[in-house]
């Protein structure tokens, strides 16, 4: 069977769910059969469809594809992505892009051993400084980022169980925003509950809706002494503080801004997304009014 996906040049969020979800549905419906997708219609892909669809093939590596073509497609190296571990000479090749309006997407080893701890955050760092340069925005913009973009790939390498990360960038700048794209093909939100082997009960978290809620609610699975500030801290930062939006999709629970929905299909894994309004920057905001 062959699956025609299809992109949206629209660069509503919205859009881009309601994009998801159809495919989701299909895919859903048919993934024990031999698959194909087709994407001759998908010219351009913005970060939440650039991860979603890297993240599919990732998890299902029996799915064939079909006409991916294109130079913005060839140029973010979708879908495989930049996996800077095995590249010895990512550096540079991030630096390349330090001219454009996005980044390549970029696959990252989530092994929490220590050389390879420090190589990704190298690579995450690395590609904010490349973010700051591209965007402009003002320093304590650039704190509030950086630090966003670390816990949300830490929260990967901690909970998701799985051997990648994906992170993917895109700057708009006649709209005046940007857009990040974390996510993951492991156990999703409510696995990590349901591995959980320590002292607290958390048999009540039986649903993705439960596992979502109960993150935003900053009960976590770590140890306290190990925990960072949550995705309570970081959703507050994001939309009260520098006025963006933030999209959280586990399972079947969609977090979008304060609103916690029933996606009504299937998601295996986590993405977030994070849109950033960059036109007019909060000079006031400071990054440790959500730390501290």
């Amino acid at each position: 069977m062959v699956i025609k996906v299809n992109t949206t040049r629209d660069d509503s969020l919205g859009k881009q769910l309601l994009s998801i979800k159809g495919f989701l549905s299909e895919l859903n419906s048919n993934i024990e059969n031999d698959l194909a997708l087709d994407f001759s219609n998908f010219s351009y892909a913005p970060p939440l469809l650039a991860v979603f669809f890297g993240i599919v093939l990732e998890k299902y590596p029996h799915i064939q594809t079909r006409n991916i073509s294109g130079s913005y497609l060839s140029y973010i190296k979708f879908p495989d992505g930049l996996k800077p571990d095995l590249i010895p000479d990512w550096e540079q090749n991030l630096q390349s892009y330090s001219r454009k309006s996005y980044l390549p997407l970029i696959n990252f080893n989530t092994s929490p051993r220590e050389a390879v701890t420090v190589e990704r955050n190298n690579v995450i760092s690395h590609a904010c400084q490349i973010i700051k340069h591209i965007t402009k925005v003002p320093v304590n913009y650039y704190t509030g980022i950086s630090y966003l973009i670390s816990e949300l790939s830490d929260n990967i390498v901690d909970h998701s169980r799985c051997e990648r990360g994906w992170l993917s960038f895109q700057f708009y700048p006649s709209k005046g925003y940007i857009d990040f794209c974390i996510g993951d093909s492991g156990v999703g939100l409510l696995g990590a509950y349901q591995h959980y082997t320590g002292e607290q009960d958390y048999s009540n978290i039986t649903t993705h809706i439960d596992a979502m809620d109960n993150v935003i609610k900053g009960i976590s699975t770590k140890n306290i002494q190990e925990r960072g500030y949550g995705v309570h801290t970081s959703r507050e930062m994001l939309i009260s503080g520098l006025k963006g939006q933030f999209i959280l999709f586990s399972g079947n629970a969609l977090l979008y801004n304060y609103n916690l929905v029933d996606f009504n299909c299937l998601f295996s894994g986590t993405i977030a997304v994070l849109r950033i309004s960059g036109a007019k920057p909060d000079l006031n905001f400071n990054y440790n009014n959500y730390v501290e």
